[in-house]
């Protein structure tokens, strides 16, 4: 079983998260929308996954502000 991390959005557009375990991604979907059928599934994410792409926006960012390249923002 792996770990999943979703964000889901519920019926008065409030974002929420919940963290579930599930075989397969697919699995952690139909999980979410078995289970709250009221909300719209937003992203489904492992850590690993969590991680990469937050280091990837890390690492734009240090580039940034390594050029002090203000019209990147």
């Amino acid at each position: 079983m792996t770990q999943y991390h979703a964000v889901l959005r519920d019926e008065t557009g409030c974002d929420f998260t919940a963290t579930i375990e599930a075989k397969t991604r697919q699995a952690a979907f139909d999980y979410l929308h078995e289970n709250y059928p009221e909300s719209r599934v937003i992203d489904v994410e492992t850590a690993a996954q969590i991680n990469r792409r937050e280091a990837r926006t890390y690492r734009w960012h240090q580039r940034a502000y390594d050029r002090d390249e203000q019209d990147l923002y």
